[in-house]
């Protein structure tokens, strides 16, 4: 009776493949910033990782799926498989008191748009004139309202507060957008960001 033999992964050639795909992810990343998301091939960001562009499409099917997995590495600040709201900072904040959670919200919010704005700003860009893209950014907008609805509803149930008020605040001033007019365009630092995103949130919410 033949045995099937379960085939072999060492835990050396497991890391390095990890490692060849977080370097295809980090420098699709900063070639969509440079460069564009339409003028950036997957041949340019094989040649930025190193790798041969068949590497490339044995873990993705074509350069959106890139896009997506670099977006979702910048919002999260890895590429572990966690939902923004399952991430730790988010539990944190939605657990905290109700005059805890818009400084909270700032820092952590602050921390994820210094690695991400650039990137979804690109990405916002292209979706312009790609409508899967566009789809698809569409569907981001709608999981991000989603999640904010929820530290939303904790802020209103400890304070009082309305929740779709309080939802679109923490929607709007704390989007890629707004960080980008304020660092990118008018030089602000990311700690003056933070900053005035917790002191706009307080005014309005905890008033």
């Amino acid at each position: 009776m033949d045995v099937k033999r379960r085939p072999y992964r060492s835990a050396a050639r497991v890391e390095q493949a990890q490692q060849t795909r977080r370097r295809i992810v980090a420098a699709a990343s900063r070639l969509f910033v440079q460069r564009g998301y339409a003028s950036t091939s997957v041949a340019d960001i094989a040649a930025e990782a190193g790798v041969v562009s068949r590497t490339i499409y044995l873990d993705f099917p074509n350069k959106r799926a890139l896009l997506d997995q670099a977006i979702g590495v910048a919002i999260g600040g890895d590429d572990a498989p966690v939902m923004l709201r399952d991430r730790n900072w988010f539990r944190q904040t939605v657990e905290a008191p109700g005059t805890d959670i818009p400084a909270l919200f700032a820092k952590f919010n602050a921390a994820l748009l210094a690695r991400s704005a650039a990137l979804l700003e690109a990405a916002e860009a292209a979706a312009s004139a790609d409508p899967e893209l566009a789809e698809r950014r569409d569907r981001g907008h709608e999981n991000r309202r989603a999640d904010l609805r929820r530290a939303a509803t904790a802020i209103a149930s400890k304070t009082g507060a309305d929740v779709d008020y309080v939802t679109d605040l923490l929607y709007t001033l704390g989007s890629s957008a707004v960080y980008a007019l304020y660092v990118f365009q008018c030089g602000w630092s990311p700690k003056r960001y933070e900053r005035w995103l917790r002191e706009a949130l307080e005014a309005a919410i905890l008033k």
